[in-house]
C-alpha cells in the first residue's frame, strides 16, 4: 500500500512538471484546424540595414473542410532580447475561404531576431508559427516586373556564376500585384522592367513608380522587339530613350565589357535619346542610356536580355545584367563594396534606398532621441523652482506654524497641523505641476521629408507622445502609413511591447503607459502636397554651378511652403549656408565659397533647430559620395489621433533634396565619385571590372590625371586598360612592380575623358586592388 501511495506521489509531481512544459511548446500544425498551412516570407532585405523598413509576406492556406476567419499576427522572434519591447506586434484580420488562400504584407522594422508569424483564431489562441526559412544575404535588393514566369531566376543563374553582383531578386507575379503607393516599396533599390505589359499598370500604380524613382530608386528598362507593350505606355519622363522604331546593331561593345572579343547582334530599339549614351554600338547606336529623375536614376537597355542572341548565351547575358545592376546599385555602395563607392557604405545611416533612412541606428540616434524628449512635457523642475518649494515648506511646516499655533496657545496640535501642512503642500504643488503641463495628450513630433519631382514628398515622422495619466491609450495614424514603435536601437521608453493593428487605418494600442513618461512612435508616408508645373520639376528649382572656388546660381521655391535655413550638404564635408528665407514662388540667387566644412560640419549650436538640420543632414549624405543635397526647415502638418482626440502638437520640420551640379570647373571642389559598372568572371580565374568616374561639364580641355595604387598585400591587379571613346578602344597603363606599395598617376588623352566620363577597365583576382582615383595633374 505505501509502495502504490509513493508511486502515485511521484507520477503527480511529474505530471505537474511535464503538463507546464508541455504548454510552453510551439503550437504545431496538428493543433491547427485540419489543413490550415503558414509560410512567411521577406520579398526584399539586404545586409547591413538593420532598422530600415522591411516587409513580410505572409500566407495562409485553407484546405479543410470549412471557411477560416482569425488574425496573422507578426511578434518579435527573440522576446528575450533586451530590447524586443520597443518593437511592436503587428496583426491584421484574415478570412480564407475553403480550398483558398490569403497573402497580407505587412512592413516593419526588422527586430533583432527578426519577426516570427502566427496564426490566431477568433479567441486569441495560436494555431501556427512559422519563421522565415530562408533569410536574404544580399548588399542589395531588386524587384522585376515580368510576364515571364521565371524572369527572376533566369537573370540570377548566369550572375551567380559569371558576376560579382550580390543582389537578391523578387518578381511581381503580375500589374495587380504591384503597388498603388511607394511607400509600399520602402526598403526596395531598384526595379526591372522586362517583357511586360506597362499599359496593365494603373494611374495609381504609375505615380508610385514615378515617386519610387523620383525619391531615390533605380528603374531598369529592358527594350528589344517587345517595347510597343514594354517602354511605350510608361511615362516619357522615365525614358532617357523615347523609343519609335526597330532596329539591329552589333553587341561588341557589351562583350568588351568581360574583355571577350565578340560582335554578336541583337534587335534593338531605336529613338530619341533624352538621357547620356554609356555603351553603344559600332556607328554610335545606343545600347545603353542613362537618365536621372529627381534622386533616382533610369538605365534603359535598348536589347532585351532574355531575348536572342542572350538566351543562348550565359556569358552575354551575364554581362548584361551585371552591368545593368552594378549601375543601379551603385547609386548606394552596399557595406562591404566600400572601395568603389568611397562613401560610409551603411544603409543606417541613410543610403539612398527609397525608406532605407534608419536614423535610430545611425551616429544621429541620440540626437533623434533627444530632440523628442526637448518638451516642457517630459522636462524636469527648474532646479530654482524645486529649492524654492523645499524652503516654502519648510517654513511653512516648521517655523510659521510654530510661531502661528504658540500665538493660539495650542502648540500640542503641532503633532496635527505638520502631516496635515505635509499633505496639503504635497497635493497642492502635485496640481500645480499637472496643470502646468496641461490635461491633454502631448505629441512632440520631428520629420524629415525627403522631396521629388510632380510635388512628391517622403516624410519620415517621429513622435515623442506623453499622457496625462497612466494607463493604456491607441493611436491612430493616417491610411497609406507605415507604421512601428521603434525609433532608437538600445532604448526601450516604458511600457510593455506595443500591438499595431493593420487596417484601413493603422492603429497603435499602447499598454502600461506611465504618466508623462514618453512612448515613441515612428511613421512612413508618401503624399503629394506640392502642385506645380512642370511636373518633372522639383519643388526647389536649383541651378548651380561650381566656378573658381564657389557655388554660384539660383534656388527658386515651386511650393507652397516657406523654405527658411536652406543649407547646401554633402558627403565629401560640404556645408554652406545659402538663404535664410525663400518663401513660395520666390527665387534667390547663391554665391557662397566652397569651403569644406570642419569637424562636427556647419550646423552646430544646440537647440532643436540645428539638431533638426544635422539630422536631414545625415539623411542627405549618407551613402551617395560626393552627392549634394539642400537641406532647410519648412512648415509641415500632419499629427497623431490619440484616443480618438488630437493631442496637443508640436512639430519640426527639416526637408531634404538633392542638387545636380549643372557644371564644375574644378575636379577638387568636386570630386567624381568611382562607381562599378560591370563585373564579369572572365578567363584564367580573373574579374574584368569597370568602373566609370563621370565628370561635370566645365572644365575645358583641360586634361584630368588617372590615379591608381599597387598594394601588394592584395597583389591582384594584373592589368588596368582606359578607354578611348572616339576610337572605341582600350589604352594599357603601366603595370606596377608587385614587390612594392606604389602609387602611379597617368595624364589622359582627349578621347578618353571628352565624352564627360572615365571608363577604367581592370583585370584583377582581388576586389578593387587598383584603388582608382581621378585628380588634377
Amino acid at each position: 500500500m505505501k509502495l502504490s501511495r509513493l508511486a502515485a506521489l511521484i507520477f503527480g509531481a511529474a505530471l505537474g512538471l511535464v503538463l507546464p512544459a508541455v504548454g510552453a511548446l510551439p503550437a504545431r500544425a496538428a493543433d491547427a484546424p485540419t489543413g490550415l498551412a503558414l509560410t512567411v516570407d521577406q520579398p526584399w532585405a539586404a545586409e547591413g540595414t538593420q532598422g530600415t523598413w522591411t516587409p513580410y509576406s505572409v500566407t495562409v492556406r485553407n484546405d479543410g473542410p470549412a471557411d477560416f476567419t482569425g488574425d496573422v499576427w507578426l511578434v518579435p522572434a527573440d522576446p528575450r532580447h533586451p530590447v524586443a519591447a520597443a518593437y511592436p506586434a503587428y496583426r491584421t484580420r484574415v478570412a480564407v475561404a475553403r480550398g483558398g488562400e490569403r497573402s497580407v504584407a505587412m512592413y516593419v522594422i526588422d527586430a533583432p531576431g527578426g519577426y516570427q508569424a502566427q496564426v490566431r483564431d477568433e479567441g486569441g489562441r495560436t494555431l501556427l508559427r512559422e519563421d522565415l526559412k530562408s533569410i536574404v544575404h544580399a548588399t542589395s535588393s531588386l524587384a522585376i516586373l515580368s510576364d515571364l514566369p521565371q524572369a527572376d531566376q533566369r537573370i540570377l543563374a548566369p550572375l551567380r556564376t559569371l558576376s560579382r553582383v550580390d543582389a537578391s531578386l523578387r518578381r511581381f507575379p503580375g500589374a495587380p500585384a504591384f503597388p498603388t503607393s511607394a511607400v509600399n516599396l520602402a526598403g526596395l533599390g531598384g526595379l526591372i522592367v522586362d517583357q511586360f505589359d506597362s499599359a496593365a499598370l494603373s494611374p495609381a500604380q504609375v505615380q508610385a513608380l514615378r515617386d519610387f524613382v523620383g525619391l531615390g530608386g533605380s528603374l531598369i528598362l529592358a527594350g528589344g522587339p517587345s517595347w510597343r507593350r514594354t517602354l511605350l505606355p510608361l511615362p516619357a519622363d522615365l525614358l532617357p530613350l523615347r523609343p519609335a522604331a526597330t532596329g539591329a546593331a552589333g553587341l561588341r561593345a557589351l562583350s568588351d565589357l568581360a574583355g571577350r572579343d565578340a560582335d554578336p547582334v541583337a534587335q534593338v530599339v531605336t529613338g530619341e535619346v533624352k538621357g547620356r549614351v554609356v555603351l553603344a554600338a559600332a556607328g554610335g547606336l545606343p545600347l545603353v542610356v542613362e537618365g536621372a529623375y529627381g534622386a533616382g536614376r533610369v538605365i534603359e537597355l535598348a536589347f532585351d536580355p532574355f531575348g536572342e542572341p542572350f538566351d543562348s548565351q550565359a556569358a552575354l547575358a551575364a554581362t548584361a545584367w551585371s552591368q545593368a545592376i552594378e549601375r543601379a546599385v551603385s547609386l548606394y555602395p552596399a557595406p562591404g563594396r566600400g572601395g568603389f563607392g568611397g562613401g560610409p557604405g551603411n544603409a543606417g545611416a541613410g543610403s539612398g534606398l527609397v525608406g532605407a533612412w534608419a536614423p535610430g541606428f545611425s551616429p544621429g540616434a541620440d540626437q533623434l532621441f533627444q530632440l523628442l524628449q526637448d518638451t516642457p512635457a517630459a522636462a524636469t523642475p527648474p532646479a530654482g523652482l524645486l529649492g524654492g518649494l523645499l524652503l516654502a515648506y519648510v517654513l511653512l511646516a516648521g517655523l510659521l506654524n510654530y510661531l502661528f499655533l504658540k500665538a493660539a496657545g495650542r502648540r500640542g496640535l503641532m503633532w496635527v497641523t505638520t502631516p496635515l501642512i505635509a499633505i496639503l503642500f504635497t497635493g497642492a504643488a502635485y496640481g500645480v505641476g499637472f496643470g502646468t503641463r496641461g490635461s491633454d495628450f502631448f505629441d512632440n513630433e520631428f520629420q524629415v521629408q525627403r522631396l521629388a519631382p510632380d510635388g512628391a514628398v517622403e516624410t519620415y515622422a517621429f513622435h515623442g507622445i506623453f499622457a496625462p495619466h497612466k494607463g493604456d491609450f491607441r493611436v491612430r495614424v493616417p491610411a497609406a502609413t507605415q507604421v512601428s514603435t521603434a525609433v532608437n536601437q538600445g532604448t526601450v521608453s516604458g511600457g510593455e511591447q506595443a500591438v499595431v493593428t493593420l487596417d484601413q487605418r493603422p492603429e497603435i494600442r499602447l499598454t502600461g503607459v506611465g504618466v508623462w513618461s514618453m512612448r515613441t512612435v515612428q511613421t512612413l508616408a508618401v503624399g503629394h502636397p506640392y502642385s506645380y508645373l512642370p511636373r518633372s520639376a522639383m519643388p526647389l528649382e536649383a541651378h548651380l554651378q561650381l566656378v573658381y572656388g564657389h557655388f554660384r546660381g539660383t534656388i527658386s521655391n515651386r511650393g507652397s511652403r516657406i523654405v527658411t535655413g536652406l543649407r547646401l550638404v554633402g558627403g565629401a564635408g560640404t556645408d554652406l549656408a545659402l538663404a535664410p528665407a525663400i518663401p513660395p514662388g520666390a527665387s534667390v540667387s547663391v554665391d557662397v565659397e566652397a569651403t569644406p566644412a570642419g569637424p562636427g560640419g556647419g550646423r552646430g549650436g544646440a537647440g532643436t533647430r540645428p539638431t533638426a538640420l544635422r539630422l536631414a543632414a545625415l539623411e542627405a549624405v549618407g551613402g551617395r559620395p560626393g552627392a549634394l543635397s539642400l537641406v532647410g526647415l519648412t512648415a509641415a502638418g500632419g499629427g497623431l489621433v490619440v484616443d480618438g482626440a488630437r493631442p496637443s502638437h508640436t512639430v519640426l520640420a527639416a526637408l531634404v533634396e538633392p542638387v545636380e551640379l549643372e557644371m564644375a570647373d574644378s575636379l577638387t571642389a568636386s570630386p567624381p565619385p568611382l562607381r562599378l559598372v560591370s563585373s564579369l568572371l572572365a578567363e584564367s580565374n580573373l574579374w574584368v571590372n569597370v568602373y566609370d568616374f563621370d565628370l561635370k561639364p566645365g572644365r575645358g580641355s583641360r586634361p584630368p590625371a588617372l590615379g591608381y595604387t599597387f598594394v601588394p598585400s592584395q597583389s591582384g591587379l594584373q592589368q588596368l586598360e582606359v578607354f578611348d571613346w572616339g576610337a572605341g578602344t582600350w589604352r594599357p597603363l603601366p603595370r606596377l612592380a608587385p614587390q612594392v606599395n606604389r602609387q602611379a598617376s597617368s595624364t589622359l588623352q582627349p578621347g578618353e575623358f571628352g565624352a564627360g566620363t572615365i571608363r577604367v577597365r581592370v583585370h584583377e583576382n582581388a576586389f578593387n586592388s587598383a584603388s582608382l582615383m581621378v585628380a588634377e595633374p
